[in-house]
Order: structure tokens, then sequence, then C-alpha cells
């Protein structure tokens, strides 16, 4: 009887252990299935808008005299500093001015190669989104149709919190119906990191070919890439996963 009882006993650790595993495979297998949740920032990262950006500065009075440095370092994360150092003190009608310069510049493009690998991702069953810290109406200024029609959510200023608070990225996964353990954040700025680590999703770094933009920042603990073409494989295996 003891035997029959020891044997018993083996047979319900195993059958247990085989449910474990199956459950284990199957959570992995419908993830695989469903796809994640591919998050990206606008400027610089899906599109080519460094100069166009820098060029409706210089349009402005207040900043038309300004280093491109200075511009990039102080005025692209909104620092109170820049603006009370430069008299500024009226920002909506300073970000008027900028986003009316901006519409006139018509500079801004796709980011090479970006389309493409967008289009891949959405193919390989991924849910694609925009996390941005740009208002609406600018945010969707210069993205391309064809672009805007890849993505199932578009989160700005206007839905969340600007970056690097976590809200954008809790409101994109949110929208799309997705837990954060499915949610994944290409950028191109340490706000952009800051955003990803707070909201508790891997980040991808994507780097310039030209470091104007990002030759301050220091995030070589960032998984990187240079070229859009890297990024499906990346996702495939995302950090911690």
């Amino acid at each position: 009887m003891e035997c029959v009882c020891h044997f018993s006993t083996r047979v319900s650790k195993r059958r247990n252990n085989l449910r474990k595993r199956f459950l284990s495979f199957a959570q992995d297998y419908l993830q695989e299935a469903v796809g994640l949740l591919v998050l990206f920032d606008l400027d610089e990262t899906l599109l080519d808008s460094l100069e166009a950006w820098l060029q409706a500065y210089l349009k402005v009075p207040e900043t038309a005299g300004l280093p491109e440095e200075e511009i990039i370092t102080s005025f692209f994360v909104r620092s109170e500093a820049a603006f009370e150092r430069n008299g500024i003190t009226d920002l909506n009608a300073f970000y008027s001015t900028l986003f009316n310069a901006l519409k006139e510049g018509g500079r801004v493009k796709v980011m090479e190669n970006a389309e493409e690998t967008v289009a891949q991702l959405k193919k390989e069953g991924h849910k694609l989104g925009v996390v941005t810290s740009r208002n609406k109406s600018v945010a969707r200024l210069h993205c391309p149709q064809s672009l805007l029609d890849k993505l199932d959510v578009f989160v700005d200023r206007d839905d969340a919190r600007p970056k690097p608070a976590p809200d954008g990225i809790l409101k994109a996964y949110e929208l799309a119906g997705v837990a954060a353990s499915q949610a994944v954040f290409v950028g191109d700025h340490s706000h952009d990191l800051q955003c990803a680590k707070a909201a508790g999703v891997p980040f991808f770094f994507f780097r310039h070919a030209d470091d104007k933009f990002q030759k301050h920042l220091k995030l070589d603990a960032a998984v990187s890439f240079s070229d859009f073409r890297e990024l499906p494989g990346l996702v495939q295996r995302p950090q911690g996963r």
C-alpha cells in the first residue's frame, strides 16, 4: 500500500510539472502569435526632422541668433531656464510662431528604411504606435498617410503628459489593449529611455549616422541600432524576455 501511495505521489508531481510546462509553452506561443506592441518616438526616430526644427527655431525672433547646439540642448527639451534666459514669457505665442515656421519649412521626411520596417513589423503581426511629446496638429503634420495607416495608436502631448513621464506609453498600451509585458519602445533620446524605464518596457535606441543631435547623450547601456532594417530582429528577442 505504501508503494502504491508513493507511486501515486510521483505520478501526481509529474502531471503537475507537465501541466506547468504546457501552460508556460501556451503562454509563450500565444504571446508570439499575438505579437508585440512596438511603440516609436516620432521626431528623429520615425521622422528625419532635425534640420526642419532647427530652421524653424532660427526663424523665430527670440531664438534666431542662437547657436544650433543651444537650441538642441535647451529648447528641444523645453528647458525653463532657456525660456527665461532668452526673455520668452508667452509660451503659447512663441510656439505658435515656431509651428507656423515649421509648417512653411517642409523639410521633414520619413527616416531611411523606417516605413519599410514598419510595414514588415505590421506584416509579422505586431501592433504599432507612436508616442510623441509634440502637440497633435504638429505631430501629424509631416507624417505621410501611408505611415499613419499602419499605426494602431498615436499618443501625443494632448493625450498624456510628455516624456520623460511614462504616461504616453501607459496610454498607448491601454488603447491597444495589451499588457506592459507585450510592449517595447523605440526612441533616440534620453527622455525616451527614461520614459520606457518608468513604464517598465524594453527600450531600443536608434543611433543617428550624424551625431549632431545625440553627441551629448550617454545611452551606452541601451540596446541600439543604426539602420531600421535591424529592428525586426531585435524586436523578436527584446531584453528581459
